[in-house]
């Protein structure tokens, strides 16, 4: 029986990619014949019987109605690509998720590799290993890259040396695969059959000497029983070096596109003062002065100001209330006492000094009223344009003095309107145009005074530095305050510091994290602890065998084992800052006295007007050095099944049973703060014997002991087995014990390194989490023709399949408990089980010999599956006695598809296809368990928010009556004044997520049109294309505070939007109550999970070319033959919408990163053992999107950024090879990749200052791959 079944072994054209699932593979080095019409011709072969991806029925090989792309073994060879993710994503309709790129977030998912079809979200992309699912690598954690969670397969996991070929079929598979194939599906084919031995040995390097990857590869088959069986075991070795952003250039420039001083510093010429004010404002509206919000530029480098390695200096009195909250002898992170019910609800501190990073250090609008600013000052009013009044109408003599004022600037600036009245607002409204218009600002004042001192507007304009008073007498008056910048040296002692250098008034930015002068960035350097792409070392084994029992029966097996080790070789600390709004690492409040202060360092803080306190910012990278961090996982796979024919009613019947264990072990290592222990470090005095020791460690420091310190999150909601092994949930009040008092180690946190290395052990300590997946698959399917129809044999399958998936995620009890400045990770445990069962069929309605004009083969392919999950994990003992059930019960769906295919003409085929498909909630969106999580909320009733939206009118009537709700106003236009003037503080906060067992599964849609042409003319030559429409409903999303809060405010049933999406959102989050410092604010406690929310619409076009052209009709014998390939990918929408509709989409086709054309253009020559090609990749420009909306551009740039473009951009590679002698024994391939070096599609600034146009950050790179084979 010449017969192939190898379950999914397509070559949907060939080539490295194919325009459909056009025919299938069979034999190596053969493919199936063309289908015809007419009928197989006396002692010709019959086709070949296939299995094809996104279909379980087995026959002839044909061009199939589900569209779709293939990447070779032999493109993924001569392109020398050395992991699955690398060769599918140069797919131009396929990108990553997860990915070793960058750092994945640096904790569970370091180093993962997660395909992604359309940008639709790796989890709704079914990945197969010969057909079959495979174990996820994905963690039971939120904390995974991009919080994508799901069953997500772990492509590095996956040999790349023996892929035989890669399947990616886009929508259509869910009826052959179920759930997760919303997207589509990718099948990878490994090489099942080998026989003799080959060995590999690829080793690359970039031209700039870096980021070194080798590979060294093994395999051997081996027939027996006659040839009846084989054996075939492969071996092989990755390791890819880190790469940072240190190592470029561009990165390494520090390129920032800082706040723009010159937005909203615009003058309106056309001004002229009136009272009722038509006459304009003085300066141009922000929003429409033309200027960008940000702006890059050459010389526009960066660092910060705010935080260094050594430790920076700022004033302790800076923001005037410290004083409140800070007892008198502290020394301790700078947040409010956690002990405090009032000042600290729920024992959670909030920071309190922050300095924003977007600070301009010399504005270029109207400041707050300042210096010579007073209702007292009639006559130079202001030493600069205000951006407000002087003064209050808080009382009638403060508008008494409010109206001297206004009449004196009128009198001045507009005596012909002195006398004219008006209320007090035009009158109020008047004064500030006239001040506006006649006073300068900052950054017109140091165009006048170009040798003024920069740190006196600094001084004068910017809380937070230290200061002394500018004797300067030409600038003095306007600028009363010389800031003085101290950094620490390594060695602890103090330098002054030149905070910033602007060359010219008009055009040079500077802000506290941006755009500052090279003395004041030596501090900082984040681009050493940001990866490019990290370590990782992969270690695969693969064995694959098969045995023909009999004609009718073949067992066969496969095993696996991958261990893969992901390195950060640096990462960088969690630092105390004081740009950080966070209690636990917020900036340090210090003490003159500390015994750990040099005498020059006291000396040059007392000069500079400390006299007690002052505040240290550090980033505490001394701490660990370089940080490395590590996540290796062990993966084992085995198969074991039996597939073959039998005749039943004088047809041939396809059968294929197979059982499969599959387990990913994932581990991972790093090191954290101890944040109760750094808190009693910090604070350093001596005994009474001289001895430097913690204060916690003397008599006037022993009453901490029993309490929470400073900065320290006071009480952590985890989940602990009780002794009889039930889950359960509980408060844990974590406070100062004796034994970390009698263990504790003063540290010096003034430099770098300074402290002792029992102190450093005693502040930090080891961390460690793991993850366990487990999957155990059954699957057994039957097919073949039914019966004849006039057109062909009517074909079917019927198959049926059970998988339990199950996970645990764990972390080490000082993790677990909140014990370092992560929060507390919670543990997650769970099962799902699902039971699988449907059919499909071929329906030839038309075909061979029964056709019908322009109608040589109609086909109908329909197909149904019928899904159940259920699952379940421990129950837990909530906090207020009752017990949590977390059972999911399931209930049935329906996957379907209704596809088909006509041919008008023989070289002809239109195909379609219409599927509804799903995505199974995973264990840890069901049972998530209880994962504490903290975040900076954007509040829709926030000033800058509340016009914001999608209903706006709808937010400010709900805003409204939540103030009054808080008793924050009896009216609306009470409400009102509180919201105009409503911007929250920023602080962090906290809350926990957990799993939702009632979630439904996400619903797709989608349909596709397309056809192939393949002309009797020219044999080699293929052209297809199809368009694809995919809707995704019922989005399984986590529900960040953000997200909730704007789903309840802009919902017409506020207080309560079940209605709206079948959970209340409102009812996830709390607002501060009326006597608090930060009334309104959203306060801790937030309680959410994973919802049924938003939809997602993709349309977009894929056509792919192929020809081979043999040489000899135009040079003779052996003149071989070119190879060609284009594939062309057009996005035409990429909707997003966080409601199930569609009316107020965001559109991100066409934005930065997501270009609407793809194309990629093959061409290559090959004879006699001999190839060479070139790979050109083409991308479409793209643009800045603001709410998914093109940014509109003006003749001055625009208002958003000034760098809205990124240009078309064009990579190209290069591959050449040789396989020597007869029987091609040795073989050698030389891969450039990127041969032109590019880099960034826009300018290097631009590009690297708002990271947009990046498309390179390796540059050219050189591989050589080599082969010996016997």
């Amino acid at each position: 029986m010449n017969r192939v079944t190898l379950l999914a072994a397509t070559a949907l054209v060939g080539g490295m990619i194919a325009p459909g699932a056009a025919r299938a593979q069979t034999a190596a080095g053969e493919q199936a014949p063309s289908p015809a019409s007419a009928p197989v011709a006396d002692g010709a072969e019959a086709p070949r019987e296939v299995v094809v991806t996104g279909s379980r029925i087995v026959q002839p090989g044909y061009d199939g109605v589900i569209p779709g792309a293939q990447v070779s073994g032999e493109q993924i060879q001569r392109r020398t690509f050395t992991n699955a993710l690398d060769a599918l994503t140069d797919v131009p309709f396929v990108t990553a998720g997860a990915n070793p790129y960058g750092d994945n977030g640096e904790g569970e998912s370091l180093g993962q590799a997660y395909a992604d079809l359309f940008g639709l979200g790796s989890n709704r992309t079914l990945t197969l290993v010969n057909g079959r699912r495979y174990v996820s690598g994905n963690s039971a954690s939120l904390f995974v890259a991009g919080n994508t969670t799901g069953s997500q397969v772990d492509l590095s996991t996956i040999p790349s040396a023996l892929i035989d070929h890669s399947d990616v079929v886009t929508v259509g598979g869910g009826v052959a695969y179920g759930s997760d194939a919303v997207a589509g599906v990718i099948n990878i084919v490994l090489k099942d059959h080998l026989e003799g031995f080959s060995l590999n040995a690829l080793s690359g390097l970039t031209a700039r000497g870096d980021g070194a990857r080798y590979r060294l590869s093994a395999a051997a088959g081996h027939d027996f029983a006659g040839g009846r069986g084989n054996v075939s075991v492969a071996v092989e070795y990755n390791r890819d070096d880190a790469l940072y952003q240190s190592d470029r250039a561009g990165y390494r420039a520090h390129y920032l596109a800082p706040t723009s001083f010159r937005n909203g510093g615009v003058r309106n010429a056309a001004y002229t003062p009136t009272l009722d004010g038509s006459g304009g404002d003085a300066f141009v509206a922000r929003a429409a002065d033309k200027v960008p919000n940000n702006i890059a530029g050459a010389g526009y480098r960066g660092g910060s100001l705010l935080t260094t390695y050594n430790g920076a200096v700022f004033s302790y009195g800076a923001p005037g209330y410290l004083g409140d909250y800070i007892p008198d002898d502290f020394q301790g992170l700078t947040t409010t006492d956690p002990n405090d019910p009032v000042a600290s609800p729920d024992y959670r501190p909030e920071a309190l000094w922050t300095m924003a990073g977007n600070t301009n250090l010399v504005p270029g609008r109207p400041v707050a009223s300042g210096s010579r600013c007073s209702v007292a000052n009639l006559t130079s009013f202001c030493a600069f344009a205000p951006g407000a009044l002087p003064g209050t109408r808080a009382s009638a003599e403060a508008g008494a003095a409010r109206d001297v004022f206004d009449a004196a600037v009128i009198a001045r600036y507009a005596p012909a309107l002195a006398g004219a009245g008006g209320s007090v607002s035009q009158r109020d409204a008047l004064a500030l145009n006239l001040l506006q218009a006649n006073l300068p600002t900052p950054r017109e004042y140091l165009k006048a005074h170009p040798d003024a001192d920069i740190d006196a507007f600094i001084g004068s304009f910017v809380r937070g530095f230290l200061t002394r008073a500018n004797t300067d007498p030409a600038t003095a008056g306007a600028l009363p305050r010389l800031a003085v910048p101290l950094q620490f040296d390594a060695a602890g002692g103090l330098r002054a510091i030149t905070a910033a250098v602007i060359a010219d008034p008009n055009v040079t930015p500077s802000t506290t994290a941006g755009a500052i002068s090279e003395d004041a960035a030596r501090g900082s350097d984040s681009t050493r602890f940001a990866p490019l792409r990290v370590q990782q070392d992969r270690l695969i084994a693969t064995l694959l065998a098969h045995l023909d029992l009999s004609d009718a029966a073949t067992i066969y097996t496969e095993g696996s084992y991958a261990h893969v080790r992901n390195l950060l070789p640096r990462t960088g600390a969690v630092g105390n800052s004081i740009g950080d709004a966070t209690a636990e690492s917020n900036v340090l409040t210090m003490q003159l006295s500390n015994p750990y202060l040099g005498d020059q360092a006291r000396a040059a803080l007392g000069a500079a007007g400390v006299t007690d306190k002052f505040l240290v910012s550090r980033s505490n990278q001394d701490l660990f050095g370089d940080n490395p961090v590590m996540v290796a996982s062990d993966t084992y796979r085995s198969v074991l099944g039996v597939r073959g024919t039998f005749a039943a009613f004088g047809k041939t019947t396809h059968y294929d049973a197979s059982a499969s264990y599959g387990r990913s072990d994932l581990s991972g290592t790093g090191r954290q703060i101890r944040d109760i222990e750094y808190a009693l470090a910090v604070d350093a005095v001596r005994d009474a014997e001289g001895r430097i020791v913690c204060r916690a460690q003397t008599a006037a420091g022993a009453g901490i002991l029993g309490q929470t310190p400073y900065g320290v999150v006071g009480e952590e909601i985890v989940r602990e087995r009780d002794a009889a092994g039930v889950m359960v949930e509980k408060r844990l009040r974590r406070v100062v014990t004796a034994a970390q008092v009698a263990a504790c180690r003063p540290m010096n946190v003034f430099g770098y390194g300074q402290m002792s290395a029992v102190a450093r052990d005693y502040v930090t300590a080891p961390t460690s989490l793991t993850n366990h997946s487990e999957m155990i698959f059954a699957q057994s399917s039957l097919s073949g023709p039914l019966f004849d129809l006039p057109g062909g044999a009517l074909r079917y399958a019927f198959f049926g399949e059970y998988r339990r998936e199950q996970l645990a995620y764990h972390t080490d009890d000082l993790t677990r408990t909140g014990g370092t400045r992560l929060v507390a990770i919670a543990a997650t445990e769970g099962h799902v089980q699902t039971a699988e069962f449907g059919g499909e069929a071929s329906v030839p309605l038309l075909g061979g010999a029964f056709t019908a004009p322009l109608v040589r083969q109609l086909t109908f392919d329909p197909g149904i599956r019928f899904v159940r999950q259920s699952g379940a994990a421990p129950d837990v003992r909530s906090l207020d006695g009752g017990t949590l059930a977390q059972r999911e019960p399931g209930r049935w769906n329906r996957v379907y598809s209704l596809a088909g295919s006509w041919r008008p003409i023989a070289p002809l085929l239109v195909r379609g296809n219409f599927t509804h498909s799903i995505r199974q909630p995973n264990v840890t969106e069901l049972f998530l368990g209880g994962q504490p999580a903290f975040t900076s909320p954007t509040d829709p009733c926030s000033s800058g928010e509340i016009g914001q939206g999608v209903h706006p009118a709808t937010r400010l009537a709900n805003c409204r009556r939540a103030v009054i709700d808080a008793g924050l106003a009896s009216d609306t236009a009470g409400a009102d004044q509180f919201l105009n003037g409503y911007v929250p503080s920023g602080a962090a906060i906290t809350g926990v997520f957990n799993g939702s067992p009632g979630l439904r599964p996400e619903r797709g849609r989608s349909w596709t049109v397309g056809a192939v042409f393949t002309p009797a003319f020219a044999p080699h030559f293929k052209i297809g294309g199809d368009y694809v429409h995919v809707l995704l409903e019922d989005q399984i999303v986590p529900t960040d505070i953000d997200t909730a809060m704007q789903l309840c405010l802009d919902s017409p049933h506020y207080p309560d939007n079940r209605s709206d999406i079948g959970v209340n959102t409102c009812g996830f989050f709390k607002r501060l109550p009326a006597d608090n410092q930060r009334a309104f604010e959203i306060a801790n406690g937030f309680n959410m999970g994973f919802i049924n929310q938003g939809r997602l619409q993709v349309e977009a076009t894929n056509a792919t070319l192929d020809d081979t052209v043999p040489l000899d009709r135009l040079f003779g014998a052996d003149a071989g033959k070119l190879v060609l390939h284009g594939n062309v990918y057009r996005l035409f929408h990429y909707l997003s919408a966080a409601d199930n509709d569609l009316v107020h989409a965001e559109e991100a086709a066409g934005s930065i990163g997501v270009s609407k054309w793809r194309t990629q253009w093959r061409g290559g020559y090959e004879r006699d053992g001999f190839f060479a090609q070139w790979v050109w990749n083409w991308a479409s420009a793209t643009r800045y999107f603001s709410a998914g909306a093109p940014v509109q551009g003006t003749d001055a740039r625009n208002e958003v950024r000034d760098f809205i473009h990124v240009p078309a951009y064009s990579l190209h590679d290069a591959s050449i090879g040789y396989d020597f002698g007869e029987r091609r024994h040795f073989g050698v391939t030389f891969n450039v990749s990127n041969v032109f070096d590019k880099l960034t599609a826009g300018t290097a600034v631009q590009s690297y200052a708002f990271r947009s146009g990046i498309v390179d950050d390796f540059g050219r790179r050189f591989t050589l791959s080599v082969d010996v084979r016997w």
